[in-house]
């Protein structure tokens, strides 16, 4: 099974911005952690590393012995988990020669689409 934890052992291997895991001889891209900065050039930047938050009422009510946390992905810029991806897709369109000449068309909804929307206004696609 392609690029699944268990199908066999994988690597880290870093170049440049990025880092990349290497499983069964293919190369996955992924992307870098960057430390949270204090500002943003860009409300791009301030997507992602949302916080966890553990839950102490539901395993209480429930007798689960464990903790669990949730992540706050309502706090992305979008309001969204898919923000994440939408700007992802636009970043390796760019690095696959989208430029602002071209129109953006998504074949989506929801929130990938708000995601793609927003990503695409704030770089200056149409």
């Amino acid at each position: 099974m392609p690029n699944s934890p268990v199908a066999g052992d994988f690597t880290w291997e870093t170049d440049g911005d990025g880092c990349y895991i290497v499983q069964n001889g293919q190369r996955i891209e992924s992307v870098k952690p960057k430390p949270r900065a204090k500002w943003f050039n860009s409300i791009l930047e301030a997507n992602g590393n949302t916080p966890l938050s553990k839950l102490s009422k539901i395993p209480l009510q429930y007798s689960v012995k464990c903790n669990i946390y949730v992540k706050l992905e309502y706090l992305n810029v979008g309001g969204s988990m898919e923000d994440r991806a939408a700007i992802r897709m636009i970043e390796v369109a760019e690095k696959n020669g989208l430029t602002k000449e071209k129109s953006v068309v998504a074949p989506a909804s929801g929130n990938i689409a708000v995601g793609i929307a927003l990503a695409c206004a704030v770089k200056g696609y149409r």
